[in-house]
């Protein structure tokens, strides 16, 4: 190296005077750092891509075919049936598997222990690309969110759904169920789709309980839950085809182009109501406020807390809409379809639905009236009935992602960046831990029964650190809008249990309507045997 002590530093250039020159050295110089520092990381990305596939080719699983993986499982089944060939290949392969989402290795895991590691894993909260076909159609939310991200915007559904708002949402729960009640008297004796009513109370129920004021008329409601229903639906059809994975494709195809302008359409408009008219009425609170010192300031709703959020610079529009739009979506969707599914079995298991009736006469001593929540804790079978919905509504795969090596159990060490599919569903149809796993059988929780399994095997609202937020507040409802509904209707129905079809949803749906028929119920005189005299008197 030519070094001048007097004050200049050549570092090996030689009188290189021409600044144009400079330049030109310069860069070829940055250009060739860049170009190795790419390659390094294409490098590091092509090894870790082959170490994922070596892993996911030494473990059992269906056939796969080049590039488009076993994309010809869909062409096969299509994408109603999809559930039934997972659940074939976890009987064929064992509770870990493989299969391939076109040319990414994905491992399918079906054994308690290893899930509920996964969902305590620091290092495997963070969700795959099947999130971000939701943020494509809803923007970021707190589903697709990273470890910091997640935290912040977690804060806002703990506060929504402490215990002091739940107590609140009980009173809304009560009122939009005797709502449905009343809407149901119309469809005495009719077959009919009984998914359509319960999605209409759940989102006004949620809906008004997110923002803070009773506006959402039946029109509102379905308008906009019918296009959640549809974006959920267009969000798992994608998953089954790899050749929309690229948001641009997706974008171009005519799926998309419709789900895109209509739903972000619809979100953009529900968002904007909503923020002017929880303005209005917080500056209406708050002049009643200033103008009455008596008056008690109402607690804060999910939207308040977003709006000063808002104004801390903490939280922008687009953030608000997604976060929004995320609670009504799941808030709605999966109660409703939990709650469909329960009442359609009740209409096909007779003696289980006159069993429960008569358990809730005894508790209401007759009366036709809906149960507190001192009362609902003394119908053991109502809760029964209500887990095992839950068991065969389940998620039907919960996705992960490894950010680290992920070592299960003692012998399957996974490498980073691979991606999991948490069979949840197919964990709570185990025959190794329930007697009927196919049947609808409430007895499966029992006091002994639930005593002989290990407690994380049933875990319908997902454990570790992303658990479900508002747990509380469904089992609330979810204890509400049965007891209701059974007291005051009889259900009946020809659909008959071995031929229902499921497909993909936020939870597993069925593949066809919710199809019931009703009869307004008349106290029994076997009814009345079953409860205690004293009560009657």
């Amino acid at each position: 190296m030519n070094m001048d002590l007097g004050g200049k530093q050549s570092f090996g250039f030689k009188n290189i005077k021409d600044s144009g020159a400079t330049k030109w050295y310069l860069f070829v110089t940055m250009f060739g750092v860049s170009i190795w520092i790419l390659l390094r990381l294409l490098n590091i990305g092509f090894v870790n891509y082959v170490r994922k596939c070596r892993f996911a080719a030494s473990l059992p699983g269906p056939p796969a075919l080049p590039i488009i993986g076993n994309a010809g499982v869909i062409i096969k089944y299509g994408v109603k049936n999809f559930f039934e060939a997972f659940n074939h290949y976890i009987v064929k392969y064992g509770t870990v598997f493989r299969f391939w989402a076109g040319p990414v290795p994905v491992i399918a895991i079906g054994e308690p222990e290893y899930i509920k590691e996964v969902l305590a894993t620091e290092g495997c909260e963070k969700c795959p690309f099947f999130y971000g076909f939701i943020e494509t159609i809803t923007n970021k939310n707190l589903f697709v969110t990273t470890d910091h991200e997640y935290q912040r915007k977690r804060k806002m559904y703990d506060v929504f759904f402490s215990l002091r708002n739940i107590d609140k949402a009980y009173l809304l729960v009560e009122q939009y169920t005797q709502q449905l009640l009343k809407r149901l008297e119309t469809k005495e004796g009719v077959p009919f789709d009984i998914f359509r009513d319960i999605l209409v109370m759940t989102g006004k129920t949620m809906m008004d309980s997110s923002r803070g004021f009773n506006l959402s008329t039946d029109d509102e409601v379905e308008y906009y839950t019918s296009g959640l229903d549809t974006a959920v639906k267009s969000i798992y059809a994608r998953a089954m085809k790899p050749w929309l994975y690229v948001d641009a494709l997706y974008k171009l195809s005519s799926t998309g182009r419709k789900i895109t302008n209509h739903f972000g359409g619809m979100q953009r408009k529900f968002f904007e109501l909503a923020i002017e008219q929880r303005k209005m009425i917080a500056e209406r609170e708050n002049f009643q406020l200033n103008n009455n010192e008596k008056s008690a300031k109402k607690d804060e709703t999910f939207l308040d807390h977003m709006l000063k959020l808002q104004e801390e610079g903490k939280l922008d529009d687009r953030e608000m809409e997604a976060e929004l739009t995320l609670l009504n979506a799941s808030g709605t969707e999966t109660s409703s379809l939990t709650l469909s599914f329960c009442f359609l079995m009740l209409a096909m298991h007779q003696d289980i639905q006159k069993d429960l009736y008569e358990e809730l006469c005894t508790v209401t001593a007759g009366q036709n009236r809906m149960l507190t929540k001192e009362e609902l804790a003394k119908c053991p079978l109502l809760e029964r009935v209500i887990k095992e919905s839950l068991r065969h509504v389940a998620p039907p795969v919960v996705p992960r992602i490894t950010r680290h090596w992920l070592v299960l159990g003692k012998n399957l060490v996974i490498p980073p960046q691979t991606s999991l599919a948490l069979c949840v569903n197919v964990m709570h149809k185990n025959p190794k831990y329930w007697k009927k796993p196919k049947a609808f059988y409430p007895d499966h929780f029992l006091p002994e029964n639930v005593a002989a399994r290990p407690p994380n095997v049933f875990i319908p609202f997902i454990t570790g650190i992303r658990k479900c937020p508002g747990y509380r507040y469904a089992m609330n409802q979810l204890r509400v809008v049965v007891s209701s509904v059974i007291l005051n209707y009889e259900l009946t129905t020809d659909l008959k249990y071995e031929k229902l079809k499921f497909e993909f949803s936020l939870l597993m749906k069925l593949a066809g309507p919710y199809e019931v028929k009703i009869k307004k119920r008349r106290m029994t005189d076997s009814t009345e045997q079953k409860i205690p005299a004293e009560l009657l008197n």
